[in-house]
């Protein structure tokens, strides 16, 4: 949960701009012009358009881990708000001297590393905000917050399997196994099979530990 979130005006999507040149594709469709201008043209328009589709593909597909350059551990990678923190501060950049984008006042909250500088770790949460945080604030606790609806922690990794409770979004547990599309978690003492696309704390395929 966070306090409070300064939100900056975004730019233009790369969304809108293959969208736009979607458009002046579709005008020369439509134009009177020879039909060898035309096809000269939808070859331009379509060169033009190469560069923002590859730049709009799913992130999952384009995602790769590099080494962070302060601990030599793969980027990105999952930790945690360290559960001894009551409030930890999120800073537009790495140093004391940014100032506070919003804070954090949860405990055990899983956060996505993105990048490294120094002492500090540039995060990105459930709802996408990207901020910095002091290392020391955070914890290698491997942990998970449930998403959307109401979920079932089930016995087995198997949608047929029994369940054994339910959690709401926002409840928070811990990550103890990933295998393909299930993850083992434990909430409020209690272990079961989770569906990865049912919770926020995970890499795309990521197998745990």
């Amino acid at each position: 949960m966070k306090n409070h979130k300064m939100h900056i005006a975004p730019h233009e999507s790369k969304t809108e701009r293959v969208t736009a040149i979607a458009g002046w594709v579709a005008t020369f469709k439509t134009s009177s012009m020879s039909g060898l201008s035309v096809g000269r043209s939808l070859m331009r328009a379509m060169l033009l358009l190469l560069p923002c589709l590859v730049a709009t593909a799913p992130a999952a597909a384009q995602q790769e881990l590099t080494i962070g350059r302060s601990t030599g551990l793969p980027v990105p990678r999952f930790v945690s708000v360290d559960s001894s923190q009551s409030e930890v501060n999120v800073r537009f950049g790495p140093g004391q001297q940014y100032p506070i984008n919003w804070v954090f006042t949860r405990p055990g909250v899983p956060l996505e590393i993105v990048a490294e500088f120094d002492n500090w770790r540039k995060i990105k949460d459930f709802e996408g905000a990207e901020g910095w945080i002091s290392s020391r604030l955070l914890s290698g606790r491997r942990t998970i917050m449930i998403q959307g609806t109401l979920r079932d922690i089930r016995r087995r990794a198997d949608n047929r399997a029994r369940v054994l409770m339910r959690a709401e979004p926002g409840v928070i547990g811990d990550l103890l196994e990933c295998q393909a599309s299930w993850c083992r978690v434990q909430i409020e003492g209690q272990r079961g099979w989770l569906q990865r696309d049912d919770f926020w704390g995970t890499l795309p395929g990521e197998l745990y530990p």
